[in-house]
This record gives structure tokens, sequence and C-alpha cells, in this order.
């Protein structure tokens, strides 16, 4: 039993304990794929009573709802007012199923309706935020458990529940091992600092400032930034919005961050790693996979949310090695394991809500990299 198992094991423990308080926190770092256990936990009591498992959006629930292994118990979707009259239309709700919602869709309407006959046995409540604490505790008074999930150096919503589980840095040492994690640094070309340091300001002049950086993210916030009711004079902002526009579609060097994309693809290509590029948005998708295509890098697939399960996970299990897949942060945190000698390569510049899942995942399998961009101070 390695490291991450062991770990895994003494939280199983923990919550299987019959001394545990009833409702508790877990608080751990990011990539420790403490989700994993919470799944199987609470697929095994759903067995004997009702499970609900709430996250802070709608994305995150779809996670759980794919994820959740399939034991025989039903997932039951409350993601919208729609699934919420669907279920209020049915047969009240057997023991065996786990709902999957978000602290959104309960708070109010159907949604709350759902809930009003329902006790549970379990409730997770996966990183709830500060202004979710209402919904936490009200829901306590119906449950006969409750676990919050959050990480270790955020203010956790329900401070006063006793820690049942802890993870730090230091424990997982062993385990980062596994996941080797590379930062790549580039520098911007002055030419596209000056054009986003433009845009940054015009968007803030106009009451709609950004930290985008990417160009194809600057140039939609531009967009939306105009107005049809302004007039497009000479001295007017939609008219200095258009310039920006314009010079970024004419801009003579590629997007820095793209030439440090390809680079690493060349490098990972060498020594015959598959890669999957996971990005934000769809948009940034095909951004990314037609800049891939010009400079020979054939892109395997585009994943995003629209395609099924099925297709997912046959996409990400024929991936052979030196081929490439651009897909999607909710697509890739669906995922339960990756292929050996995978690289993900994190597009985004900050870590989302899904890193955890896909680190998660990253975790379980041998022979797995991360690569970071870093775009270097130029200050």
């Amino acid at each position: 039993m390695n490291q991450l198992a062991r770990l895994h094991d003494r939280l199983t423990r923990a919550l299987r304990s019959p001394s545990r308080p009833d409702h508790s926190r877990i608080a751990s770092v990011m990539g420790a794929g403490l989700r994993t256990v919470l799944e199987s936990f609470a697929q095994e009591r759903a067995l004997s009573g009702h499970v609900l498992v709430l996250t802070a959006d709608r994305a995150q629930s779809q996670q759980w709802a794919q994820r959740l292994p399939r034991r025989g118990n039903t997932v039951v979707r409350l993601l919208s007012t729609t699934d919420a009259l669907h279920i209020l239309e049915q047969q009240p709700a057997r023991a065996d199923q786990i709902l999957v919602s978000s602290y959104q869709t309960i708070a109010h309407g159907p949604g709350a309706r759902v809930l009003d006959d329902l006790g549970f046995d379990l409730v997770v409540h996966d990183q709830p935020r500060v202004q979710d604490a209402g919904l936490v505790r009200s829901l306590a008074g119906k449950t006969a458990h409750s676990v919050v999930l959050h990480h270790l150096r955020e203010q956790p919503a329900v401070p006063e529940w006793p820690l049942l589980f802890g993870l730090t840095r230091e424990d997982i040492g062993g385990i980062s091992a596994q996941l080797q994690i590379q930062e790549c640094s580039y520098t911007a070309e002055p030419e596209e600092r000056e054009l986003r340091t433009a845009a940054w300001r015009v968007l803030s002049e106009m009451g709609r400032p950004t930290g985008q950086r990417e160009i194809p993210q600057l140039v939609r916030a531009l967009l939306g930034a105009i107005s049809v009711s302004l007039p497009v004079e000479p001295w007017s902002q939609p008219h200095r919005i258009w310039e920006l526009i314009d010079k970024f579609e004419s801009l003579t060097v590629d997007e820095s961050r793209l030439k440090a994309l390809s680079e690493t693809l060349r490098k990972e290509a060498a020594v015959r790693d598959r890669a999957v590029i996971v990005v934000d948005k769809v948009q940034d998708a095909h951004y990314i996979a037609q800049y891939l295509e010009r400079c020979g890098f054939p892109v395997r697939s585009i994943l995003s949310s629209r395609i099924s399960d099925d297709v997912r996970r046959a996409e990400f299990s024929c991936l052979r090695a030196g081929e490439t897949v651009v897909a999607t942060a909710a697509t890739c945190g669906a995922q339960d394991n990756w292929l050996p000698k995978t690289t993900l390569i994190w597009w985004p510049h900050q870590a989302n809500a899904f890193m955890d899942r896909i680190l998660d995942a990253a975790n379980s399998t041998e022979g797995v990299k991360l690569v970071k961009f870093h775009e270097q101070d130029q200050s």
C-alpha cells in the first residue's frame, strides 16, 4: 500500500468510526484525492438512507454525478428548476438514491421544495463558501451526519464544526513524487504587453476591469464592453475599443504563451508522451487547436461538456503516445485516472475549481506530468 492509499484508508476509517462527530470538517491541500474516498463513503451510506452531495456550482455537481462509482445506487441530478419539477412529480425518493445539487439550486424555489420532506443519513458539502454557511447549518438539523470538505488554507464555512481529518503538504510529501510538476516560464513580446495594458486600462475606465491575459479573452471582454447606445466618435470609448481590437487582430507576433505551448509540445513529443491541454473555455480550445495545426501539431480532438461521458472516456483512453487533445477543465475533472506517460498542460493563468479533481486523478497514476506556464515579470 503506497502513501496515498494509506492516507485514504485513514480517512475511510475516520468516516466509518462510530465515535465520529455528527457534523465535522475535512481540511486538505489540493490534489490529495480525498473526494475519491468521499465518493465511496457516500455510496456506502446510500445503501441505508438518503445521501445528498452539495457543491458550490453546477459544473462541480456534474462532476460528482459523473464520477460516483456505479454500485447499484441511483444518482439523481438536481441542477436546475426543470430537474426539481421533474423530481417533485415523481414518486418519493428511494433510500438508495444519491441526490447531487448545488447551493444555488436548493436555496429557493422548486429546488428547496425537493428537500422539504427529505431527511438525510449523510450530506457531503464540497467546498461550501462562507455565504453558504446558513444552508450548511440548516441542513444539519435534518441530517444524521454531515461532512464539509474545504481547502486547508481557506476559511471554512462552519469553523465551529470539529475537524475530523486534516492533511497538510508535509503529509503528502511522498505523494507528490508520483506527479511531476514542471513550471514553464516565458516572456511576453513588448507589442503584446503594450496592447494588453491598453485593454486593461480601457476596460477599467468603463467599469469592467478584468484580469484576463490571453488575447481571445481580452478581445471578448472588449466586445462585451461596447454599448450600441454610445456614439462611435473618434474620441469615444467604443472607437478606442475597436481600434484596440483591430490592433490585436493584426498583431505581427504570435501570442507568447502559445509559442511556449508549442515548444513544450515539441519537447514532450520527443519522449513520446501523450498530451492533454487543459483550458477554461471551449473558445480557448479552438483558438489553441487552430494555432497548433498551423505549427504542425495535429490535434486529435477537442473535448468539452457538449460530448457524452462515453465519448469522453473513449477519447482519453485511446490517446496514443505523441497525440494531443485539447479539453476543458470541466471535462478533464470528470476523469478518474489518466494513462501513464500523459503530460497535462494547464493553460489557465490560475487554478480553478477543477484543478483539485484533475490532480486527484493525476496522483493516482504513475508517470503523469503537469506543466504550468508562468509569465516572467518585466517590471
